[in-house]
């Protein structure tokens, strides 16, 4: 079943009244966007624009030093946000850091696209979906230094995460909510398969 029928049809059949659809990269951001277009209007939708730490690379940043996104992922992030259904898309995320093991991209790119990404969304006052796994220290300092150098409000949620109980007390103290996908309900299950 291709998924944006799976999507459009099964949640409202399961009764779902909202969804949040994080992008791993831009290509897959113009993908969701496509999916969350065919959602009834009543339903509220989120669908955070970013790239997930597996897939940031040299290539996002610029190549002048500056710590800024290139221009043009800069850009095209901003187009896809503020687009023509910007009510489902004021999100930046799936961002953040990710150091288990097998995790492709190179940290301390990883911590720079972070930043970058961080600093785009606190610009503009756009919301983010966060990626935290085996990384809490670098995870805290960047997204604390970037709302204190924004003069912003740490807010967001926290989708991946695998700290102990006493770190998510720390980031929920920060400002952040941290979910946690369910999929043992088999309805729900079918509609991701």
């Amino acid at each position: 079943m291709r998924a944006g029928a799976c999507v459009g049809g099964c949640v409202v059949e399961v009764g779902v009244t909202g969804v949040v659809m994080p992008a791993s990269d831009l290509a897959d951001a113009r993908r969701i966007e496509a999916i969350a277009g065919s959602l009834p209007n009543e339903m509220w939708c989120a669908t955070p624009v970013g790239v997930h730490p597996w897939a940031v690379s040299e290539e996002l940043l610029a190549s002048d030093g500056s710590g800024d996104l290139d221009a043009g992922c800069a850009s095209e992030m901003i187009e896809l946000v503020t687009g023509a259904t910007s009510s489902r898309s004021a999100w930046i995320g799936e961002i953040g850091l990710d150091y288990c093991d097998g995790c492709p991209a190179d940290r301390e790119v990883q911590r720079r696209a972070f930043r970058a990404q961080l600093r785009l969304a606190f610009t503009h006052g756009w919301r983010v979906y966060l990626h935290c796994r085996d990384a809490f220290d670098d995870f805290v300092a960047d997204l604390s230094d970037e709302a204190k150098a924004a003069g912003v409000p740490i807010s967001g949620i926290l989708h991946c995460f695998t700290g102990s109980s006493t770190q998510a007390a720390a980031l929920v103290d920060l400002g952040l909510h941290i979910v946690h996908e369910a999929k043992s309900d088999t309805s729900i299950a079918t509609c991701n398969g």
